[in-house]
């Protein structure tokens, strides 16, 4: 379908309310930028109703439905969730009524609409992926028989779509094991939200060389390994390590359980949560990044916010992270016990040129992110429809 894409329809589907700046509602003003780049102007969102209304400005019509009130809607199952599914459903098929040239369906609540879409009306739409639903289930769920449905339901979905939009190589290898020959799938490495604000807190007394990890408390974090790290530092080393910890939890009793296991360190410093511009700003003044996700969970989206600013990361050695990684060259990867996290940091801390060489291979990675690759790439799957 090529042509003058400024009179081109897309329809989006998606449940994120961008309540919160999660990684998946970013990822989704994201790509709609790189849309309005490549020429659409004719954007109509579908989205829950709640949330940011000016998030997009003028660029994008937003269509709200479902039941007001709700002020967060979490990672997951919730009741918001399945209150709002009725309305969701409905909401798509009555919006699919009007003529849209493309309809991309947004993370797992859109595939499922996007299903229906497909099932009953025939039309093809383009599911913008975040994480594959049995991966994020096998991160935060081990329910057998949840495991086991997810598994089943991920093979259905995955032929019926009609394209694939992913940040992640290994999406990729999942889908290519079910799809058929009409489905046209990409990698298309979309930037994080890199603006900066300047950030000044004199209380927090940072120092001018520190290492930073930016994000929740969740378990699967591996922060309790990071903040045992830094005690095998602080009783090992002359050298100070300073860590800086931005985020929180939306549990009280977790988020007063990771700040009391390093009370005994001073090493380490809470911001509490930041907005994006200022968590970014840290980011960027930092030596370099921390992710250490434990277990089998998706690729975090964060790890692309630290290199994109050019900063090295120690990463867990998991299956998503070698896959997405390793080939580049611009991280170190550490086992998920507290004394290999440990030598790493210290490696990357100390060693001035491995650092600069980290650094210096992130310019070549970063090249997969600029907007004319990626219109270019985006432009060559939307051609085929």
């Amino acid at each position: 379908m090529k042509g003058d894409y400024n009179r081109k329809k897309i329809l989006i589907i998606t449940a994120s309310g961008f309540v919160l700046p999660r990684g998946c509602s970013l990822h989704l003003h994201s790509f709609i930028s790189v849309l309005n780049q490549v020429g659409f102007s004719n954007i109509t969102l579908l989205a829950p109703r709640y949330g940011i209304d000016d998030t997009f400005g003028k660029k994008v019509f937003i269509k709200r439905y479902g039941i007001k009130g709700f002020k967060k809607y979490p990672v997951g199952f919730s009741v918001a969730k399945l209150l709002n599914l009725p309305f969701f459903i409905m909401a798509a098929i009555f919006s699919f009524r009007r003529s849209y040239d493309y309809v991309i369906a947004h993370d797992h609540e859109g595939l499922f609409a996007g299903t229906i879409l497909k099932l009953v009306f025939g039309k093809k739409f383009i599911y913008l992926s975040e994480n594959p639903i049995s991966s994020v289930l096998k991160s935060t769920n081990s329910n057998v028989i949840m495991l086991i449905l997810a598994d089943i339901f991920e093979k259905i979905f995955y032929r019926i779509i009609s394209g694939l939009i992913t940040n992640f190589s290994y999406e990729l290898v999942d889908i290519g094991k079910y799809k058929r020959k009409h489905h046209l799938a990409m990698q298309l490495k979309i930037s994080p939200d890199l603006s900066i604000s300047d950030y000044h807190n004199q209380a927090l007394n940072i120092p001018e060389k520190y290492i930073i990890y930016v994000g929740n408390f969740k378990s699967y974090q591996g922060l309790e390994s990071l903040i045992n790290a830094m005690r095998i530092i602080k009783n090992s080393e002359d050298e100070k390590v300073t860590l800086l910890i931005v985020g929180g939890d939306s549990d009280p009793a977790r988020e007063s359980n990771i700040r009391g296991l390093a009370n005994d360190l001073p090493n380490v410093i809470f911001s509490g949560f930041l907005p994006l511009g200022k968590a970014n700003y840290l980011i960027k003044n930092s030596y370099f990044g921390i992710s250490l996700q434990q277990g089998y969970k998706p690729f975090s989206t964060k790890i692309y916010s630290y290199l994109l600013l050019g900063k090295p990361c120690v990463v867990t050695t998991s299956k998503v992270n070698k896959l997405e990684l390793e080939r580049y060259n611009i991280v170190r990867f550490a086992k998920e016990d507290p004394e290999d996290i440990a030598r790493n940091i210290l490696l990357l801390w100390k060693d001035r040129e491995l650092h600069r060489k980290l650094r210096n291979s992130i310019l070549d990675f970063s090249k997969e992110f600029r907007i004319d690759y990626i219109k270019n790439k985006l432009i060559s799957l939307l051609d085929l429809f």
